[in-house]
């Protein structure tokens, strides 16, 4: 497994692991582990890959993948745009990934999303202008019942089950 990380690393960083002239300086480096980041050298590098590569090449083997099955899976993982086993994935960062993965449902789905919403904005600011109408229509009915005098008050009532009638 570190063997394999260590190949990833020099295809991703197009240079050795190590720069070291002789044995023993090669082992003093290999054995503190001070490998830069594939993507100090590389910023372009994914940085899911990164996190494969440098756990394969974990100095302390407990922390590497404990089976080439499980560092192939990671691998397959990062292909297929999916989380990987290493770290857990925000639900965000897993919408986002299945987003990517079904553009034309995610976009169809956006737009039912969008649809929905504009509906419900139009229907509440629709209720909300029929309730200031019925208001002000009954506050002007008030003020014809207090302002009217008693003869015409036939007059107001008529009109007032007319407006009944139509639903006010």
């Amino acid at each position: 497994i570190y063997g394999i990380g260590l190949t990833l690393y020099e295809l991703i960083a197009l240079q050795p692991a190590f720069d070291a002239r002789d044995r023993t300086q090669l082992i003093r480096q290999i054995t503190e582990g001070r490998i830069p980041r594939p993507r100090r050298i590389r910023p372009e590098t994914p940085i899911d890959l990164e996190r494969i590569v440098l756990k394969a090449i974990e100095p302390e083997p407990r922390y590497r993948y404990q089976t080439a099955e499980d560092l192939a899976r990671d691998l397959r993982n990062y292909l297929d745009d999916r989380p990987l086993s290493i770290r857990r994935a925000l639900p965000t960062e897993r919408l986002w990934r299945w987003c990517r993965r079904n553009p034309l449902v995610a976009s169809l789905l956006l737009t039912v999303a969008l649809l929905m919403t504009a509906i419900t904005v139009g229907s509440i600011r629709s209720a909300n202008r029929l309730y200031r109408e019925r208001e002000s229509r009954c506050m002007e009915l008030a003020d014809k019942l207090i302002t009217t005098p008693a003869a015409n008050l036939p007059l107001i009532v008529s009109s007032l089950e007319v407006d009944a009638a139509s639903g006010w």
